[in-house]
């Protein structure tokens, strides 16, 4: 702790970059290395950082979950607890009434009245019940 702020008083008190400049002029040709190294961390630390956040960002976009329907249907499907055979349906459902994504069939509870087979229309009817509880249809 003592030697940050002994550090901290040191640098409050001189004009690094006049004395940098300073070195050029009269008796005192030449450059101090420890100037030039914190230079040079410097910029090593704006380099690092930069590739780092470039890193960061293209590691999150081939995640790919950004506007992957297919991947939000998962998603739902998994956080609902459905199994295979309900997801199987839920798919049926979407492609019968054309909706652009499968995941829609989560925010249209009026789709799980629609008729089928009588096995198919008490599953569906089932599975609306679970996703959507006692909300009103229609």
């Amino acid at each position: 702790m003592q030697l940050a702020t002994n550090m901290a008083a040191i640098f409050a008190e001189r004009d690094v970059f006049r004395d940098m400049g300073s070195s050029f002029r009269g008796d005192q040709k030449g450059l101090d290395a420890g100037e030039i190294a914190i230079v040079a961390v410097s910029i090593v630390a704006m380099v690092a950082t930069f590739w780092l956040l470039s890193k960061w960002a293209n590691w999150r976009e081939r995640r790919g979950s950004y506007h992957d329907p297919v991947y939000l249907f998962r998603r739902l499907c998994q956080i609902h607890g459905l199994r295979r055979k309900d997801r199987r349906l839920l798919t049926q459902l979407a492609q019968r009434h054309r909706l652009e994504s499968t995941a829609a069939v989560f925010l249209r509870p009026d789709l799980f009245d629609s008729i089928g087979p009588l096995a198919e229309a008490a599953t569906l009817a089932s599975l609306g019940r679970r996703l959507f509880g006692g909300a009103s249809r229609g």
